[in-house]
């Protein structure tokens, strides 16, 4: 646990009431961040406890208050928001309500050096970072059950959808930031550019689950094919524990004990609790996790490099002519002119939704409509958040924004200005090309008519991320770009560089 010398923390509170009015002004500058904290009584408890400081241990008193994390925040010195933001605070078990209580229990049964804050660690983020995702992700809904939850009857059997949101203690904001840092870190894993990944996947919500099909779960949401593959004998767990259990880095160490009798969850959606319960979560989840970027980064990079002798088969008849760093390079974009580890990361992105295969698969297949093109591949080609959002939702065959059955008017009305407000900011992107964009009238199913947009594109002139988000083999279409917003977003409420690299997904 952190501690602070009494004038220091005194000196620092008095600052962050007085930034806290300056942050309630202009909150609106942060996006859909709430920092603007008027019913948290916190802040009122700070205040009177400023006018009684003489008497009191004032460091003491603000833990006590739950403002941990609110002093973790200023601490590190890398929010744009003060001592107010409630979504930098742990939630205090005592108002939670009992059905938000359940990890409790079992989270007390971790190992205290995985459970309890640490004055050192290897993470290469503060803690608060977490603590934003895991409270950000189902902000102004924690007394709502969903089925993005799931409780489990037993430890190893098969989840069940709906739950309500656990409460964000201390004590589980450090089990799952503890056990992230030492595996990744004892893995040799770089810890930020996943974090706007578990942002997307589960919030970092231990018992997080997709409501269909293969029941994707856990912190992670691994499916049964990547539980599966991450047991490979020649290049999965059993070999990477090897090199855990003869590391002499720290990290390791420390994990060494619960390593060497790890049992290695079964990939049947009817065992997923094995990768949702505590206290066996989050090591086994972020083990696995690990495993399978490990797993993607190493196939990725060989078939990025694969030639059609490379003797790499994609089956008997067929061998692979990817070649995709010699290809981009004749294109007109050379090594030297862009980050390689960033196209190598998009790449990991891609393939832990879709398959590291498919991943580099597509970017070959983009690669080859530009050859066919004649037309060179630049920088701007692999921008993402720019043109690319304007094909977020847009129906590949009709290249319109089609509204859903489901969309009520309000949801509808939302949609539409998205799109609009994207759109708006066509002008000022650095991409040579702009698609052009209509106003037009469409039917939906009960037979009426709206008003929505068309997007008139030549695909060979698509950028990268454009052209992922409509043509996706498999996975979640979009996913890059959903990735790489939560990774702004980050960047957006905390100095950028502190939860995710400044240049994350960034050529």
């Amino acid at each position: 646990m952190f501690k602070f010398p009494k004038l220091t923390v005194f000196a620092f509170v008095i600052c962050a009431i007085a930034l806290g009015g300056v942050i309630h002004r202009y909150s609106a500058t942060f996006g859909s961040a709430n920092f603007a904290s008027e019913e948290d009584p916190i802040v009122d408890q700070i205040k009177r406890l400023v006018e009684r400081t003489s008497k009191v241990n004032l460091a003491r008193e603000l833990t006590a208050l739950g403002a941990q994390g609110a002093l973790d925040a200023h601490s590190c010195q890398c929010t744009l928001a003060g001592i107010e933001t409630p979504l930098f605070q742990f939630e205090d078990p005592k108002r939670c309500s009992a059905e938000r209580l359940y990890l409790e229990n079992d989270l007390n049964k971790l190992p205290p050096i995985f459970r309890d804050g640490r004055a050192s660690s290897p993470g290469e983020f503060p803690r608060v970072c977490m603590t934003y995702i895991l409270r950000k992700n189902f902000e102004n809904s924690e007394n709502s059950k969903t089925t993005a939850l799931a409780t489990c009857k037993t430890a190893d059997g098969q989840p069940v959808h709906g739950n309500y949101p656990a409460c964000v203690t201390e004590k589980y904001v450090n089990a799952v930031y503890n056990y992230f840092a030492d595996v990744t870190d004892c893995m040799g894993i770089p810890q930020r550019d996943f974090m706007p990944k578990l942002s997307v996947e589960s919030g970092l919500h231990i018992n997080s689950i997709n409501a269909k099909g293969d029941y994707d779960g856990g912190l992670a949401q691994l499916t049964h094919a990547a539980i599966s593959h991450g047991n490979d004998p020649k290049t999965g767990f059993p070999v990477i524990k090897r090199r855990m259990l003869a590391s002499n880095k720290e990290s390791c160490k420390r994990l060494e004990p619960y390593i060497k009798n790890f049992s290695y969850p079964k990939s049947g959606k009817e065992n997923r609790c094995q990768l949702i319960s505590v206290p066996a979560n989050p090591l086994a989840s972020m083990i696995v996790m690990s495993t399978k970027i490990i797993q993607d980064r190493d196939s990725i990079a060989k078939y990025m490099a694969a030639t059609e002798t490379g003797g790499m088969g994609l089956n008997k008849n067929r061998e692979m002519k990817y070649n995709i760093i010699a290809r981009m390079e004749k294109l007109g974009l050379a090594p030297k002119d862009y980050d390689y580890e960033q196209l190598m990361q998009m790449m990991i992105v891609l393939g832990y939704n879709a398959g590291a295969k498919t991943a580099v698969a597509g970017l070959s297949n983009y690669l080859s409509m530009i050859e066919a093109s004649g037309r060179k591949l630049t920088k701007a080609d692999f921008d993402i958040g720019g043109e690319s959002q304007i094909y977020v939702a847009l129906n590949s065959e009709t290249r319109t924004l089609e509204r859903k059955p489901a969309n009520t008017d309000a949801i509808w009305a939302k949609r539409l200005a998205t799109f609009e407000t994207r759109r708006a900011l066509l002008p000022s992107l650095r991409t040579t090309y702009k698609p052009e964009i209509e106003r037009v009238s469409l039917r939906g199913p009960d037979g009426k008519s709206y008003s929505t947009y068309r997007v008139d594109y030549k695909v060979s002139e698509l950028s990268y991320a454009a052209y992922s988000q409509l043509y996706q083999g498999s996975g979640s279409g979009g996913y890059l770009n959903n990735v790489y917003n939560a990774g702004n977003n980050l960047n957006s409420v905390f100095k950028a560089g502190t939860c995710v690299p400044e240049s994350f997904l960034s050529l």
